[in-house]
């Protein structure tokens, strides 16, 4: 099995973990092409790099309905006082550096240093999920009825 397919395979594992340990969601996987091809909008598309031994960087597709859940799990607070953009922006940033952190050290292990960037938060239209629905390698993963995407992109 090569390193990018392991690392895939860990990837999707690891999300699944953070989703329910840090954000008190459960995501079930799911075929990408399973998923709708315009689900609730709008969505947001959260992404970093790193760099290191392997670099690449992640993306995380989710649609911005589920970011007060995010935050307000996260932070231990009710959903209706992460309402607001910046909370569920936050959380998102958190939850992909975590998913970061952690895919790296499950499949670089402990020793290797990285150089995480720092996460950024866009709103993507519908033609921009579609693209990463179908781009080779997704990740796709179910929370109730909504789907979130996942590409790690590995290299070296």
């Amino acid at each position: 099995m090569s390193a990018s397919v392991r690392a895939r395979e860990e990837a999707e594992r690891v999300t699944v973990s953070v989703l329910s340990d840090l954000a008190f969601l459960f995501a079930d996987p799911a075929e990408a092409a399973g998923l709708p091809e315009t689900p609730p909008a709008p969505y947001w598309l959260a992404r970093m790099t790193f760099s290191g031994p392997q670099s690449g960087g992640l993306e995380l597709a989710l649609p911005v309905s589920l970011a007060p859940q995010i935050a307000a799990n996260m932070l231990g607070v009710e959903e209706s006082e992460c309402a607001q953009p910046g909370p569920g922006k936050d959380a998102v940033k958190e939850l992909l550096n975590v998913i970061c952190g952690q895919i790296l050290t499950t499949v670089a292990g402990t020793e290797p240093v990285f150089d995480l960037s720092v996460p950024e938060v866009t709103e993507v239209d519908d033609a921009a999920w579609r693209a990463l629905r179908d781009r080779p390698g997704i990740v796709a993963l179910q929370v109730d009825d909504l789907g979130l995407l996942l590409h790690l992109d590995w290299r070296g």
